[in-house]
């Protein structure tokens, strides 16, 4: 599920915001009643129940802005952050021996065979941005990055600021495009 917009809120300057949760779980019941295998009947009666769930929030917050100005120079800037927060939740369990086929739940295990849960939390931050600037549509001067930070990395190497700057000039009617950047 998402819900989106789009604000004007100056001439040349808009805010986008967008968020969104994803939800997925799922639950497992296994029984395998008593049965003949040709020479026994085998009254084992193994079980094993599972309950995952995972959730997904995302946010994302966008500032926009265009100008032109003099009919020869334009810029456009972007600003903006984004969040996306996830939690992974497992529970698994097997047992076997219970003492009729009419109770196929755990509970009627008198044998516990395993019992395991996990719990996982993972956050994702962004600040990013992105300036462009454009002289007669003929050179043009992207300069943008971003300031990440993702809490599954390591406690001194969770934070990142990942910068770019391009330089492009284009003749429009040649064939020539130079173009310089840093990553």
């Amino acid at each position: 599920m998402s819900i989106g917009s789009h604000f004007e809120i100056l001439p040349g300057l808009s805010f986008d915001p967008l968020a969104s949760l994803y939800i997925n779980t799922s639950n497992t019941n296994t029984f395998l009643p008593q049965y003949y295998n040709g020479t026994a009947l085998i009254t084992t009666r193994v079980m094993s129940a599972g309950y995952n769930s995972f959730r997904q929030k995302q946010v994302d917050a966008i500032f926009n802005y265009k100008m032109q100005f003099h009919r020869e120079h334009s810029i456009s800037a972007l600003a903006g952050f984004a969040y996306v927060g996830s939690k992974t939740y497992n529970l698994s369990a097997s047992g076997q021996g219970a003492a009729t086929d009419n109770i196929q739940t755990l509970n009627a295990a008198t044998t516990r065979n395993s019992i395991s849960s996990a719990v996982s939390e993972r956050l994702i931050l962004s600040y990013l941005y992105n300036i462009d600037y454009n002289f007669r549509q003929k050179y043009l001067l992207t300069i943008n990055g971003r300031y990440d930070g993702a809490s599954n990395l390591g406690e001194k190497h969770q934070w990142g600021f990942f910068p770019r700057n391009i330089r492009r000039m284009e003749y429009i009617q040649g064939r020539f495009l130079e173009s310089t950047g840093y990553s």
